[in-house]
């Protein structure tokens, strides 16, 4: 017999589109309100308040098919990021299921050969890049050192969200290295331009040996390594470790 909650759960979040999540809740409108994950999956905070109220502790509650609570969902929902209507939805039902006890760090870990561990704070800031979700867990004590939001959250255009773990004052130079890395995957010239801007050191190798500038020349992106600060960085450092004399 099916799980019909765990089979909307896994089609309503992370990437692609809510097609198959909609044909569900058209088969099975039961799906809506009635639950507390699915409920914050919709972003239907008047549902997540009455099911707090009925029972709090389904603040920490998890569910399959991936054992998230219900603010980890909410975080990777496809609905947060495809529709920003429901943006106060979303905040309201955070915010309930934070004061009732949830984990700004909740998370889930994968399975298989190389398991992540999949928190709210990245689906927020690197799945759904939602700026004002991302501030209300960071504000609620998220790490932003959390790999897979420092990983992600570069990999947009919109840089709202990638800002705010930045400005904690608290990501790593090792961290910070990663998002400039991964904004010249991205070919952002105004996103590398910011990270520079607050003192990110091109120059840091870290544990990779692979600083960001030579990251910029593998990735072809010459109005990157042109920049002006780039009087600040030694071009040859670290390219014996790497293999490229």
């Amino acid at each position: 017999m099916k799980d019909l909650r765990a089979e909307f759960i896994k089609a309503a979040t992370w990437h692609g589109t809510l097609d198959e999540a909609e044909a569900l809740l058209a088969q099975h409108p039961e799906l809506r309100g009635g639950d507390i994950h699915t409920a914050a999956i919709l972003g239907d905070d008047r549902a997540v308040q009455r099911l707090l109220a009925e029972d709090p502790n389904r603040a920490t509650a998890t569910s399959p098919p991936y054992g998230g609570d219900a603010l980890n969902y909410l975080g990777l929902s496809k609905y947060l990021r495809l529709e920003p209507e429901r943006t106060p939805g979303f905040l309201r039902a955070a915010t309930a299921l934070l004061d009732a006890g949830a984990d700004p760090n909740t998370g889930f870990w994968t399975t298989g050969q190389f398991p992540e561990r999949e928190t709210a704070l990245y689906g927020a800031a690197g799945v759904a890049h939602h700026a004002a979700l991302t501030r209300l867990l960071l504000e609620r004590g998220a790490d932003p050192n959390d790999g897979e939001a420092v990983y992600h959250s570069p990999e947009t255009g919109d840089n709202a969200a990638m800002k705010l773990l930045v400005e904690t004052g608290k990501v790593t130079p090792e961290n910070l290295s990663l998002m400039l890395i991964r904004k010249h995957d991205w070919h952002d010239y105004e996103g590398v331009k910011y990270l520079l801007e607050r003192g990110v050191d091109p120059n840091w190798g870290g544990k990779r040996g692979w600083n960001p500038l030579h990251h910029a020349i593998a990735r072809n992106n010459k109005r990157k390594r042109d920049h002006p600060f780039r009087r600040n960085h030694d071009a040859d450092a670290g390219f014996n470790r790497c293999g490229k004399r």
